[in-house]
């Protein structure tokens, strides 16, 4: 779990960041403002564009930003807001060495957050258990990543301010421009975002809270102004005439989100960009076809929608019917696609287990490595795959143990399952076929000592004769396709 996905909610999606950051670039305006920066992610990407981080000027109101923003601010000291922790926020405050600005901050972003988790639903109460039983893991977690956020950012400019009282100043000014991604809450929440019984601090509430009311003033307001501005759109209704529809991102249920300037920009990105895939529409992502692999190759997971891992999924070796899991990612090589991977992560996620299930793990066939398969099942069964899935699943950081799955097959043991997994469990079912639970602890190691491994161990192993796939005819084979080979064990 990346900690402020969890602590500070509400982020500019990729792609918008990176055109941000381009049209930035491509104004270079003298001074930036940054307002509602919530977790710096649009102002990070702009600073690794190549923009001057000390011509920043950020502001939010929230506490979680604000800490942020004072580390990152070499003028500003933490000492300034007066945090002091009361209630519930000592027991996060044991052994606190208060001179440790890092570990205060992260100390009060886990007091904060514990306090707004309302346990009405089963997610919310796990991860209440998960941040107090883990207090002081996760203090140390946010600790170092905070470090590493402020360390990428540089120094900067940062107030405790709203978001239209940091604009407004630079409105008549030509070589001035912002980038907001407006809130969303309600104007309750907007202030209500503003307390906490866990500990005070030197708050600064705004003279009007924040409504839809208050977003299409913004909006109306610096239509015709000097100053360029940006903004990152949920709601088209709001626009009025005059403002450039940069980029549209297609979200999901239906829902398009845009980049919005008050003026045209000469950037290259007027065109839709599929974040999400609409109406079970796949996908089209570069596939691996026989490229050689070397000690320098890349490993890396990404997440990915159901509709392009069910394509690829059958694409690779044959329909499976509709096997439903939790969480849909793939497995890449060198920037190919190597295998599509469904996991669930129910029973982690409710303290029932201390595995991952994988509940199907896909891998194109290749000619070149009969074995590219265990390429995947090695970097899955890693703690660098554990790191992994803490910055990209919200499920707190709970010592996963490994990854678990289950087979129906007709035979009492499974070869796809047994070279790099242990089998715990062996029952044979009324019709006949066994079920078979194999599991796999994790190994601390890095994916290039995966890389290294599967050179040493089993790249040598080549598809024999003219390339026939066992239970498969040979035929013809162009660039791109995939023979699709014998069925596997089915997942459960």
């Amino acid at each position: 779990m990346a900690p402020f996905n969890v602590i500070i909610e509400g982020v500019t999606p990729s792609p918008a960041r990176e055109v941000i950051a381009q049209a930035i670039q491509e104004a270079q305006p003298a001074t930036l403002v940054m307002p509602a920066a919530g977790r710096f992610g649009a102002i990070e990407a702009v600073i690794k564009g190549g923009y001057p981080s000390e011509r920043v000027h950020a502001s939010d109101i929230s506490l979680s930003s604000s800490l942020i923003g004072y580390l990152a601010d070499p003028t500003k000291s933490l000492s300034e807001l007066q945090i002091e922790f009361r209630g519930g926020g000592l027991r996060f405050a044991e052994d606190l060495d208060h001179d440790d600005e890092l570990a205060v901050a992260a100390t009060a972003m886990l007091a904060v957050k514990y306090e707004q988790l309302k346990p009405k639903h089963q997610y919310a109460m796990n991860l209440r258990r998960e941040l107090f039983h883990n207090r002081f893991l996760y203090r140390s977690r946010v600790r170092q990543e905070l470090a590493e956020l402020v360390d990428g950012l540089g120094p900067i400019h940062y107030e405790i301010s709203d978001l239209r009282e940091a604009v407004r100043p630079f409105r008549e000014d030509a070589g001035a421009a912002f980038y907001v991604n407006p809130p969303g809450y309600s104007a309750e929440a907007y202030v209500r975002m503003l307390h906490a019984e866990s500990l005070s601090w030197a708050r600064q509430t705004p003279s009007q809270p924040w409504d839809k009311a208050a977003l299409a003033l913004l909006y109306e307001e610096f239509t015709d102004a000097p100053m360029l501005a940006i903004a990152y759109s949920t709601n088209a209704e709001f626009l009025p005439d005059g403002w450039t529809r940069i980029l549209a991102v297609d979200r999901k249920n239906e829902r398009t989100d845009y980049v919005v300037a008050n003026r045209p920009l000469g950037i290259a990105h007027t065109k839709v960009e599929v974040t999400q895939t609409v109406g079970g529409t796949a996908r089209i992502l570069p596939v691996y076809d026989d490229e050689e692999i070397t000690e320098e190759s890349v490993l890396e997971f990404i997440e990915l929608d159901r509709p392009t891992v069910q394509y690829y999924r059958d694409l690779f070796v044959h329909r499976l019917g509709t096997t439903q899991s939790e969480w849909y990612l793939g497995f890449l090589v060198d920037g190919h696609l190597v295998t599509v991977i469904g996991l669930n992560r129910q029973r982690f996620m409710h303290f029932k287990s201390g595995y991952v299930k994988e509940t199907f793990g896909i891998s194109v066939t290749s000619q070149r490595y009969k074995r590219i398969g265990t390429l995947f099942m090695l970097a899955l069964t890693t703690t660098t795959f554990r790191d992994w899935m803490r910055k990209h699943g919200r499920y707190g950081i709970r010592e996963m143990l490994g990854v678990e799955t289950t087979s129906l097959t007709k035979n009492e043991v499974s070869k796809t399952d047994r070279g790099l997994m242990k089998l715990v469990s062996r029952e044979k079912l009324p019709n006949g076929t066994w079920k078979l639970q194999y599991r796999a602890d994790l190994r601390d190691e890095t994916f290039h000592d995966v890389v290294l491994r599967w050179l040493r161990t089993s790249s040598q192993h080549k598809r024999g004769g003219d390339g026939q796939i066992e239970g498969v005819a040979a035929g013809p084979s162009g660039r791109g396709s995939r023979r699709r080979r014998a069925p596997e064990p089915q997942r459960v």
